[in-house]
Order: structure tokens, then sequence, then C-alpha cells
């Protein structure tokens, strides 16, 4: 009798672990029992399908790249699964599948809520060969019940309800990728999705598809796991698993939610592996998360304010997408930053709403302290941050706001002088060159030269410098270009030499 019930509570045990793991089932129960249950059910439920789309959408992809190609590009990949956009963005199988699944899910769990996604669904509408390979893997691979041309282009649509220039009271900020060009790249990309009600980030979700799931109390990642996050305003911040069978380094099979949330902690570090040089330094060096950039003034202003907050070489981790919040939340980082155009530069709204509101709640709620760069509060209220420059996160009980403003002000006249040498170096070069064309002609003609032949060399110089504004419009650094026109080093070098 007692080995009989030692038998049917261990089958029983077994049964319970062999449960499939649910949205509903990792919620915690604070959460449960809060304002915002339905809402953190929903976003753990769609980070959840995302990473299933993420995998067998990236798995096509693949398999469409050809051996010359790098990353997810290519004629034969770009001709069956990449669309521009009405915007000249790119929308991927990815993209596309996504606003679909998340698009249903949130018309019917919230059909009055607007949603704001950057990406244009009518791209769906006009081009008929790209939404019936949209429908055709929604059917085949991700098995959504009644999808078809009709409902997909429905569903999708849903995701541009909010296209005012500010936001209703209640909207989802909504990015199906972030960010495009690393997705593209086949690097580290996430899919963000926030509730803003009010003017302001109640509840968030992340999604990680290229994040394999690791936790400060995990002495090593899941290797065979992705992860999601999510946040619900004083509520706290937390990390889930979800894991699918790999053949190939992609996962195939629908995954499941593995184990229980992990609630996250700026303060609690996670030891990565050494890191040469870094590690070298001691562990007062700083680790912050930046945007990639190939412009040599911005990655200086970085370099220069993690020197005025005491560390002499700081460890750069650049990455483009929400991840960077994600690595300060679960404590792999001490500061985000988002630097805009520069230090020296003062524009407003160069960050879109769906790219951080994830992201900072997800930060905030582990304990992160959030500005932008000039310290102000984040305003949530339109599209754009339109009445912020930039954005910064840190973790700080090592670095308080006090100090972080002081040490971005100091940063910021240093990048204010190089600017102001660099302009000047700039209009010496143009006065230089239109006193060279304006003199061409007599100098060549008293060498013997053909006057002709001078004076058309001299009218073709004087129109490219009047096509360039003389030259004196390259004072200005090109807010879209990816590099200045002369970096800071230049501006020590003689370029007449």
């Amino acid at each position: 009798r007692v080995a009989t019930d030692t038998l049917a509570a261990a089958a029983a045990a077994i049964s319970v672990r062999r449960k499939e793991v649910t949205p509903a089932d990792c919620v915690p129960e604070d959460i449960r029992q809060g304002p915002y249950a339905k809402e953190a059910e929903q976003v753990i439920s769609s980070m959840f399908d995302a990473v299933h789309v993420a995998n067998i959408g990236t798995l096509l992809m693949s398999a469409k790249v050809g051996l010359a190609n790098v990353g997810l590009s290519g004629s034969a990949l770009e001709s069956v699964y990449i669309r521009k956009g009405r915007n000249g963005d790119q929308v991927s199988l990815v993209h596309a599948a996504l606003m679909v699944v998340i698009g249903k899910q949130l018309k019917e769990a919230f059909p009055d809520d607007a949603v704001l996604c950057p990406h244009d669904p009518e791209i769906l509408a006009q081009d008929e060969e790209f939404c019936d390979t949209v429908v055709e893997f929604l059917a085949d691979y991700m098995k959504v019940d009644g999808v078809t041309s009709e409902t997909a282009l429905e569903w999708a649509r849903h995701c541009a309800t909010a296209d005012g220039e500010a936001l209703p009271r209640r909207c989802w900020a909504f990015a199906p990728v972030d960010s495009t060009h690393e997705f593209i790249a086949n690097k580290s990309w996430t899919v963000n999705l926030a509730l803003i009600e009010d003017g302001k980030v109640v509840v968030s979700g992340l999604a990680g598809p290229q994040d394999k799931f690791v936790h400060w109390e995990r002495t090593k990642p899941i290797l065979d796991a992705n992860s999601i996050f999510f946040a619900v305003v004083d509520q706290g911040a937390y990390t889930q698993a979800v894991r699918a069978k790999r053949i190939d380094g992609f996962a195939p099979d629908k995954p499941r939610l593995h184990g229980r949330p992990q609630r996250l902690d700026v303060t609690k570090k996670i030891q990565g592996v050494k890191d040469g040089l870094w590690d070298a330094l001691g562990s007062e060096q700083l680790n912050i998360a930046t945007e990639s950039s190939y412009r040599e003034d911005i990655v200086l202003d970085i370099q220069r304010i993690g020197e005025n907050l005491g560390t002499k070489r700081p460890k750069l981790i650049m990455i483009d997408c929400a991840l960077k919040y994600v690595l300060l939340a679960r404590g792999q980082v001490d500061l985000c930053l988002w630097m805009g155009y520069g230090l020296y530069d003062s524009t407003l709204g160069t960050e879109k709403t769906v790219n951080h509101a994830a992201g900072v709640l997800l930060a905030s709620e582990a304990g992160a302290a959030i500005a932008d760069l000039d310290g102000k509060d984040i305003d949530w209220s339109k599209p754009v941050l339109a009445s912020n420059r930039g954005m910064m996160a840190a973790e700080p009980s090592k670095l308080p706001m006090t100090g972080m403003a002081r040490a971005l002000g100091d940063a910021k006249v240093v990048s204010e002088e190089k600017y102001a040498d660099r302009c000047q170096r700039k209009k010496e070069i143009s006065q230089f060159l239109a006193a060279f064309f304006k003199n061409l002609p007599s100098a060549l003609e008293a060498e013997g030269e053909d006057p002709a032949k001078a004076a058309t060399v001299q009218k073709m110089g004087e129109a490219w410098m009047k096509k360039r504004e003389v030259l004196d419009e390259l004072t200005k650094d090109s807010l879209e270009g990816d590099a200045p026109i002369m970096g800071e080093a230049q501006v020590e070098d003689n370029p007449f030499a």
C-alpha cells in the first residue's frame, strides 16, 4: 500500500512537471491581483508567439541566402521575403507576420486600444504576391486560425490605428523588429510591445529571438532557450525562458515556456566570460551599452562621459535595439546611452517611442534611473520623443543621476569646443577653395596654359562649390549621415600639406 501510494505520488508529480506552462501561469501573483493582469498576460503571450514567428521566419529566410551573401540578404531572398515600405524601410516576412499576429491578438483582446507601429500595413494590400507569402507562412507554419489575405490585412491595419501627432489615452507602442538593419545583418534584435496609458508606460514586453536565457541566479545561460521579458509599473520586471528543439542552430518546433519568471534587478550582476583588457583593469570599469556608430565624435563623447565618471577605459557594447535596456536590467551593463546627433547638438525628437517604451519600463522596474541627456523626464505623449534629447538609463547605486548630469555636462562642453574647431577648419578650407578657383585662370595663363581650358576648370569648380552651397554648409555635420565630414583627428592635421 505504501509503495503504491509512493508510485502514485511520483506519477502525479511527473504529470505536474509535464504540464504545459501557459502565459497565464507566468504572471506573478502580485501582478495577477493588480490592475493590469490581463495586459500582462497578453504581452507574455504575444512575446512567446513572437519568438516562434521569429524562429520559423528567419529559418525560411535563411534558406534563400546565397553563399556569397552575409546575413539575411541576397537577391533570391529579397525577391520573395523582403519588400520596401512606403517610407523606404525594409519590411520582411518576419515584420509582416508579426504585424498580423500581434495585431490580431490586440484587436481581439483590447479592441478599443490604438496601436502605434512604424511600418505601413498597406504593403500587404499593394503587393498581392508578398501578402500571399505571408498568409501561407501564417497558415502552414504558425497555424493561425482564420488567416486569409483579407483578415491578414485587417489585423495588420490594426497596428496603424494610432496615426496622429499625439497618442490617444490608451495606446500600444509596437516595434515588430528593432532594429531592422541588425535583423537583416543577422545580429541581435528585439520585438517591443508596451502599453502607454495617460502618457505613462504601464505594461511592457520584449522578446529577444537572438538572446540566450541568462539570469544572475544561474551560473550558466540556457543555450537552447530564448528570452522574453515583461514588466508592469510598480510591480517589477521579469525574464522568462522559452525553449524549443534546435536543429543546426534553428528552432523549427513550437517553443514552450520553461520554468517560472525570474525577477530582474540592476544591482544583481551577471559574471560573463573573461574579456581580456577590461577585466584586467578591474571591476570598477564601466560597461556602457550604446548604439552602433561610425561617427568618431559620438564615440569620443561616450568615452569622455566614462572618463568623467571615473573610468579610464569604459567598455562599449554597441547594439542598435532595445536589448541595451535588457542588458542593464539583468546586470550586464551599468549605463545605456542614446546620443542623438552628438552631445554638441541640441536637436529634440531623435528617438521613436516604439523603440524605447518597452525597454524603459523594463529597466525602470528593475531599478534603473531614466532620463534624457538633459536630465529631463521622458514625455511619452507622441509617436516620437519630441520633448527629449537622446536617452540615458543607469544603475543608480553605481551612477547616481547627479553624477551623471555632471559628467554629461562636462563632456558636452568639450564636445562643443571640438565641434567649433571642426567648423572653423571647414570654413578655412571653404575660403581656400573659393580663392583657388577665383584665381585659377590667371595663374594657369601665367604658366602658359590654354586660357579656355583654365576658364572651363574654373567654371566647373565654381559650379561645384555653388552646388555644395560654397562649402560653408559643411560647418554643419550631416545629421542624416553616418559620419561627420571631418572628425576630431583630422582637425589636428594640416589639410593643405
